[in-house]
């Protein structure tokens, strides 16, 4: 008996759900190990580096500007360096009782490399949205799938080594990281400051929010003090929002706040939005020491407008991010290679048993102004069917069920989605069909593709 139109819905749904939820819950119930990223002679060599910029930064230009109150408060203030955090993650700054704030080097080293990543892709106008699907990757998906050893974002993102010898790469990336880890840094002080307990068991949620916005705004305070600009935030938080579980990891909200209520640093679109209005409110005073104060005011309003724009709906949206936990399972090494805005993605490597709706089918997209090459990057298991399709100037998923020769799935791209219907041809070499807006698989246009390959 044929499904109804409405069964097929539901079950579609079911799908997205249960894969991107699964596979989310493994990643946050196995601890994902990132210690062996870096060799201990790399972290070894930039330890004193790190430590020596850190301090100095610490010592010479925060504390001179903190109250007198402030500084009696952080006496005794020690700021560790170890090679890598006790849990050995990626993301990994905290502050210990009594006065202990760790950076690990690996944590440093990491945020370094994706600086430079965004600051290369940005000087040679390639689309940064790589280095996202990259901290996507890193999430979902397991160390076996590279050899054990999850590679380094400049690896990774086929980064050149010599990136750095560019003056603009090497100005844009130490600004990027060098506001970055300004602000986690006052932020961890913060912490020490008023004496936080942390945020897990035996601390109220209220208290543990009040808590984070408070660092966060004694943070912003003192690089307000300074008057440093801090619109190489926006990177910094575009990168943690990619990494950190979301509602849609979680089976239920129960299992999302109880998540809540154990994370030490809880990254939400209220704490994101409170922080973009603080910058908006103080762009001059952040602006004031430049050589242009109102075009570097205005900067900053813009990367505040971006945080709203980019950030917020990462950690508010769960369909935005049960589509991001697909992606991040499906994308490949060789996806993640440089290109252009609107330039079409890199095939991965074919499936090693070709079946209908599985691999790699170039084609077109058309709407009613006209009609655009296209690439659709199929994986199938049974019947289920997820993707990414890359066509003119935009990128979007892939959720789907197939029917004999039939795949009926929904689409997103960036805000917008909507359902698609394509028939295979004989040998499953070759598809055709309609895709439409919201519930309609028909009315935005005709969707082909045939295998890359074959």
């Amino acid at each position: 008996m044929r499904p109804s139109a409405s069964s097929r819905a539901r079950a579609l749904a079911a799908v997205l759900c249960v894969v991107a939820c699964s596979a989310a819950r493994e990643t946050l119930a196995g601890g994902r190990d990132y210690g062996s990223m870096y060799d201990d002679q790399l972290l070894l060599e930039k330890q004193a580096g790190y430590r020596e910029v850190v301090l100095w930064n610490l010592n010479q230009v925060f504390l001179p500007k903190l109250t007198v109150e402030e500084r009696r408060r952080l006496q005794g203030l020690d700021v560790q360096f170890p090679l890598r955090g006790p849990e050995r993650q990626l993301f990994e700054y905290f502050a210990t009782a009594p006065a202990s704030v760790v950076l690990p080097v690996q944590s440093i080293r990491f945020l370094g490399d994706l600086s430079v990543a965004y600051a290369w892709l940005q000087s040679r106008a390639y689309s940064m949205e790589t280095v996202t699907d990259y901290v996507s990757l890193l999430k979902y998906q397991p160390p076996a799938r590279f050899g054990g050893r999850y590679p380094d974002p400049r690896t990774a993102l086929q980064i050149p080594p010599n990136a750095t010898d560019d003056p603009r790469v090497d100005l844009i990336s130490g600004k990027i990281l060098n506001e970055s880890l300004s602000f986690i840094l006052l932020h961890e002080v913060g912490h020490v400051l008023f004496r936080h307990p942390g945020y897990g068991p035996g601390v109220p949620r209220e208290r543990a929010r009040e808590n984070e916005d408070q660092a966060d705004r004694f943070a912003l305070e003192v690089l307000r003090r300074v008057g440093q600009p801090i619109d190489g935030l926006l990177f910094w938080f575009l990168s943690a929002a990619h990494f950190v579980p979301h509602r849609a990891d979680f089976g239920s909200d129960a299992e999302y706040q109880a998540h809540l209520r154990s994370d030490t640093h809880p990254l939400t679109s209220d704490r994101m939005r409170r922080l973009s209005e603080y910058l908006r409110t103080h762009a001059a005073d952040y602006a004031r020491l430049q050589a242009n104060p109102a075009r570097a005011a205005e900067a900053i309003r813009g990367t505040a407008d971006a945080i709203d724009a980019e950030v917020v709906p990462v950690l508010a949206d769960p369909d935005q991010q049960r589509l991001m936990a697909l992606k991040g399972q499906r994308v490949s090494l060789e996806t993640l290679a440089p290109r252009r805005p609107g330039e079409i993605m890199p095939a991965p490597s074919p499936p090693s048993r070709a079946q209908a709706f599985d691999g790699v089918f170039d084609g077109r997209l058309s709407d009613r102004t006209g009609t655009l090459p296209a690439r659709t990057i199929l994986r199938r298991q049974g019947d289920r069917v997820t993707g990414i399709y890359s066509y003119g100037v935009g990128q979007g998923e892939i959720t789907g069920l197939v029917e004999g020769d039939t795949l009926v799935f929904v689409w997103q791209s960036g805000g917008t989605r909507g359902r698609a219907r394509l028939r295979a041809g004989p040998g499953g070499v070759e598809f055709e069909g309609t895709w439409g807006f919201g519930e309609a698989a028909t009315g935005g246009g005709v969707w082909t593709g045939a295998r890359v390959g074959r």
